[in-house]
């Protein structure tokens, strides 16, 4: 009896050594005890799980491969697949014989189905990495080809517009008869021009960039007698009083140099102001020859130049007796108009003005008319149809910036 107990206290003792050693490894099974017992699905037994003679934490997952090394590989495996005959289109060549249907060949060829649904699975997994890969190269060439797309279209529509207008406004020229001619722009932007009258003399609108040289001259400060030369000049079209602004700018060489300055000023780059009287009885910056289309540039930039608030104010305040024409619409906020005769006697009557259109843009028009029978009124007749068709046809496309 005292053997079987010491022989189970020596069990025992080695049992709790087992228990309470740290020097336990992997897979160390000393006693029967340890194959009695179950382990954990890592094939630790789950006593030694339990006293942490074991790290349970799970191996990190493997680093992914790159998309080009993948698709490099299994291109690589294509490669190996198709060489060795394995494709699953692959043909049999004709005249050769179909194989057996035995037990063998049916393994062969179930094999071969297999590795061709293998190939088919590696090829659809390229093609997908492939896309993968070039999808960041394709974001910023479809972002870049989009972005001049929306401006290419602009010029199609603006052109197919012009066409129309053009189109329109020959029709009302042929129908009143005569030469005209019409021209708008908004401030910075190229002139559209209308008609077969391209311009002439400028006749009393000249007097706006003679009265600006003035307030430029005065340093913004003019005294009230040259405003009141100013109010009389534009508002009344008074070519004396015109004239002693003209005047006031000094020598003709120096009056002409400083209007000119003011066209350069308001984007008109053609223009000559003349020094001397070209025609006996008439002023000489009247009869400059001003086109419809550096008008219209230089009336759309009379609201963007400095020195021109008093002259735009001016410019709505025109004597009734000649609102006709632009200055029958309620959106003109600034216009001048001016008239003469030709050489021939012919009358040429035009207009310059700022217009407010319907989206609340602006554009600074120039519009002329030479009538058919070459009188004043006739050319008067032309210019309020010329405003009707404006009102008509020009609603939108300008714009409010400087």
């Amino acid at each position: 009896m005292r053997i079987r107990f010491e022989r189970r206290k020596r069990l025992l003792r080695q049992w709790w050594w087992v228990l309470n050693s740290q020097r336990v490894q992997p897979r160390h099974r000393p006693l029967l005890w340890d194959d009695l017992h179950a382990r954990g699905s890592n094939g630790v037994p789950w006593w030694e799980q339990r006293r942490r003679l074991h790290s349970l934490t799970l191996p990190s997952a493997p680093r992914r491969r790159s998309a080009a090394k993948r698709v490099a590989q299994l291109t690589t495996v294509l490669v190996i697949a198709l060489a060795t005959g394995c494709s699953p289109s692959s043909p049999v060549p004709g005249g050769t014989a179909r194989p057996s249907t035995s037990a063998g060949d049916t393994v062969v060829n179930a094999q071969q189905q297999k590795l061709a649904r293998s190939i088919a699975q590696l090829r659809r997994e390229r093609d997908a990495l492939e896309r993968q890969a070039r999808l960041p190269a394709l974001k910023p060439a479809s972002t870049a080809s989009k972005a001049p797309s929306a401006p290419a279209a602009q010029p199609l529509a603006q052109s197919a517009s012009t066409a129309a207008l053009s189109t329109s406004f020959a029709a009302l020229s042929e129908s009143l008869g005569g030469s005209m001619g019409l021209a708008y722009t908004s401030f910075g932007l190229s002139p559209k021009s209308f008609g077969d009258l391209s311009g002439g003399a400028g006749w009393s609108t000249m007097k706006i960039p003679v009265a600006i040289a003035a307030v430029i001259q005065a340093n913004g400060h003019p005294s009230q007698a040259t405003l009141g030369y100013m109010r009389l000049a534009i508002t009344e079209s008074d070519n004396n009083a015109a004239m002693a602004l003209w005047s006031g700018l000094g020598s003709p060489t120096e009056a002409a140099e400083q209007t000119q300055a003011v066209l350069r000023q308001g984007g008109d780059t053609t223009t000559i102001v003349p020094s001397q009287v070209l025609r006996p009885g008439y002023t000489p910056f009247g009869q400059s020859n001003w086109s419809l289309t550096a008008q219209a540039t230089f009336a759309a930039s009379l609201p963007c130049m400095a020195n021109t608030s008093q002259v735009l104010d001016l410019m709505g305040q025109i004597t009734s007796s000649q609102r006709w024409g632009i200055g029958t619409l309620a959106n003109t906020v600034a216009f001048k108009g001016g008239w003469g005769p030709g050489t021939d006697g012919a009358y040429l009557v035009r207009q310059m003005a700022v217009v407010h259109l319907g989206d609340g843009t602006r554009i600074g028009l120039a519009l002329a008319a030479r009538p058919a029978d070459g009188s004043f009124d006739t050319g008067v007749r032309d210019l309020n149809a010329m405003a009707r068709w404006v009102a008509a046809n020009i609603r939108s496309g300008g714009t409010n910036r400087c």
